[in-house]
């Protein structure tokens, strides 16, 4: 029986023209000994990084109400009801 590679899941937030995004994530992405699973948060980035990325094999965005990958309307300090929470794929 082999043994199989803990996992990590990795949050990682794109604010406007971030340009080590693309170096961040290969990087999480080429981790050895650990399988991981990397969240592209498209918090407002400016550029068309999140959509490049998002195509990569084990990058996925969170999935908010409404099937978008951007959060709903202005945030708050307040996060609000869990409802408007995203879901992270499994």
């Amino acid at each position: 029986m082999s043994e199989e590679a803990p996992r990590l899941s990795a949050v990682v937030l794109a604010w406007k023209a971030e340009p080590w995004l693309r170096r961040g994530v290969d990087g999480l992405l080429a981790s050895e000994k650990v399988a991981v699973d990397v969240v592209l948060v498209d918090n407002g980035c400016t550029t068309d990084d999140v959509e490049v990325l998002e195509r990569l094999p084990g990058v996925t965005p969170p999935r908010w109400p409404g099937s978008s990958t951007r959060p709903p309307g202005p945030t708050s300090a307040s996060p609000g009801p869990a409802s408007a929470w995203p879901t992270i794929p499994a």
